[in-house]
Parts: structure tokens; C-alpha cells; sequence
């Protein structure tokens, strides 16, 4: 019985270059993959953002910087187009802007929605807001969103790519990059690290207090969303294992996940980090919900409702978000 030839020692150190790309290079899916919608008189079901629309637009980038190459093999540097280059600048600094941009409007109509319900809270019941008007803003915000998460993939697409460039001289092919964003299957939680299952709960809870107070925790810096899910082990000791095992960390932990899968700002060399502001701690929280949506990890009963009480339940108390 003959046997393996072993691997030889560029294709070790391909492997774990390939390897080291992904986990450096990560993709933001958008936030409705997967899902489905009716469409036509006779309603049809299309399905958003599935793997063929996400590999066609990886692709199509990709051959702009490496015209008529197969993905079977890694390219030498030297097959990099140099205009090819340049439009994956530019893509990436549209692409920058219109998150910016996309991320601005979201802050303008969260703020409008906030005052509307101010001023509901401040008037006689006679005086409320018309309900479509809060109906509107709600639409607007959740088309806005659509076209955010749209927005970062194809901007984290270009971003990739030009990392890749500048690291390893090439651009992964969608075959070996593909695993970054893939989800674990149905009840398959213990194959998520433990900061991937923590998002997963903290998106969750976020996104029962959204439904349940109609707007997302009055959270004004990164460090007040980082102290609330820290007290989840500080408010009771009955606490269960997975609880326990996802929450007695400490405040870095919390960060650490949401930085993990991609919700938290990183710290660039050379930049200072992000300062904390309403906009950007949406920004955070809602892509936090967007992981948990996406991920298929059941959430054994229970754990969510307590975690939300736990963590947030000071919030919702307080006379001032009220």
C-alpha cells in the first residue's frame, strides 16, 4: 500500500500563508443572506445575497487584478495588473465613503426617531405622533441598514483583497477563502469559539431589547456596553454553565468578541481608536444582532432572556431612557 507523499515545504508554508489571510481578511456577509422574499404577481421566492451572488462578486474583483487567471494555482506576483490595482483602490475608497455616508444617515434617523417618540412622551395622548410617520422612519431605517451591510461587504471585499496584495503578493481564490464566512450548522455551538458563541448571545439579547423597547440601549461609549454584559456574573449567582462559561470574564472579553467576528472597531498602527459616539456604538449593536441572525447556533432556551435582563435591564430603568 503505498502512502501520501508528504507535503513539501512550500506547500506547508502555502497552506498556513492561505490560512493566516483568512483570519486577517475577514468578510462582512450582508446582514440578509440567506433569507427569502416573495417577488412577482404569481410570488415567487427569491433568496438574497445567496453563495452565488457572494462568489460572482468576489470574482469580478478579483479579475480585474488577475485578468483570465483560473484559481486553480496561487499567482506569482508579477501576473498583478497594475490598473487592475488601481481599481481596487478606488473601489475601496468608494466603498469607504459610502459606509460613512450610509453610516451617517443611520445616526440622523435614529435621532429623528428619537425625538418623535420625545415628543409623544411629552405630549397629552391627543398630540402622538401620526403612527406613520414613526412607521416611515422605522422602513427607512431598516432600508438603510440593508444597504449599509451591503455597503461594508463590498467595501471589506476591496479591503481584503488589497491586504492580501500587499501581505502575500496575491488574492486568495474564492474556493480557500470561502470558510471565513461560513457559519457552523444547527445546534453545532461547541465547533463556535467561545467569543463567536458570546456575540452570538450578546446580538441576541440586543436585539430582544430593541423589539421590546422599540430602539436599541442608550449606549453612548464603547466602554458602557462593555461594563453591561461584564455585570451579567455580578448580578446573580445562579448562574448556568454556559453563562458562566461565556460571561465570568471581564469587560476585555466582551470586546475581544465583538472584535472577534467583526463589530468592533480595531485599533490600526498609527490611528487612534474610534471614539465612542451614538453613531458608532449602533453601529456596533446592530452588527452584533447581524452576526447572531446569521449565525445557525441555537441559543438553548432561556440564556437570552436572562442575559437581556441581566445586562440591560439598568438601562431600560433609567428615568433619562425612559
Amino acid at each position: 500500500m503505498s502512502k501520501d507523499k508528504p507535503e513539501s515545504k512550500d506547500e506547508r508554508l502555502e497552506k498556513r500563508l492561505t490560512h493566516h489571510a483568512r483570519s486577517i481578511t475577514q468578510l462582512h456577509k450582508p446582514r440578509l443572506s440567506g433569507k427569502t422574499r416573495e417577488v412577482g404577481d404569481r410570488g415567487e421566492i427569491e433568496q438574497l445575497y445567496n453563495p452565488d451572488f457572494l462568489e460572482s462578486e468576489w470574482k469580478a474583483l478579483r479579475e480585474h487584478v488577475l485578468p483570465d487567471r483560473d484559481e486553480k494555482s496561487r499567482p506569482h506576483p508579477s501576473e498583478i495588473d497594475p490598473d487592475g490595482l488601481r481599481y481596487l483602490e478606488t473601489v475601496e475608497q468608494v466603498c469607504r465613503r459610502k459606509v460613512t455616508s450610509l453610516e451617517e444617515r443611520q445616526e440622523d434617523l435614529m435621532e429623528k426617531k428619537a425625538r418623535w417618540l420625545k415628543f409623544t412622551q411629552d405630549r397629552e395622548k391627543g398630540d402622538e405622533a401620526p403612527p406613520e410617520v414613526l412607521q416611515s422612519i422605522k422602513y427607512q431605517v431598516e432600508e438603510t441598514e440593508e444597504q449599509l451591510s451591503l455597503a461594508r461587504y463590498r467595501h471589506s471585499l476591496a479591503h481584503a483583497m488589497l491586504t492580501q496584495i500587499a501581505l502575500f503578493d496575491t488574492v486568495l481564490p474564492w474556493a480557500d477563502f470561502k470558510p471565513a464566512l461560513d457559519f457552523s450548522g444547527e445546534d453545532k455551538g461547541e465547533e463556535l469559539t467561545t467569543g463567536q458563541r458570546r456575540a452570538v448571545v450578546i446580538g441576541w439579547a440586543l436585539k430582544a431589547y430593541k423589539e421590546e423597547h422599540d430602539q436599541l440601549p442608550d449606549f453612548s461609549k464603547k466602554k458602557e456596553l462593555k461594563e453591561a454584559f461584564a455585570s451579567v456574573k455580578e448580578t446573580d449567582s445562579d448562574l448556568t454553565e454556559i453563562e458562566f462559561e461565556l460571561f465570568h470574564s471581564g469587560k476585555k472579553a466582551i470586546a475581544d468578541s465583538l472584535k472577534e467576528v467583526g463589530c468592533w472597531p480595531r485599533t490600526r498602527s498609527g490611528r487612534t481608536a474610534e471614539r465612542s459616539s451614538q453613531g458608532v456604538m449602533h453601529n456596533i449593536m446592530n452588527c452584533a444582532i447581524n452576526y447572531a441572525e446569521r449565525s445557525d447556533w441555537k441559543v438553548p432556551g432561556g440564556i437570552v432572556e436572562k442575559v437581556k435582563e441581566k445586562a440591560l435591564e439598568k438601562v431600560s430603568e433609567d428615568p433619562e431612557n425612559e
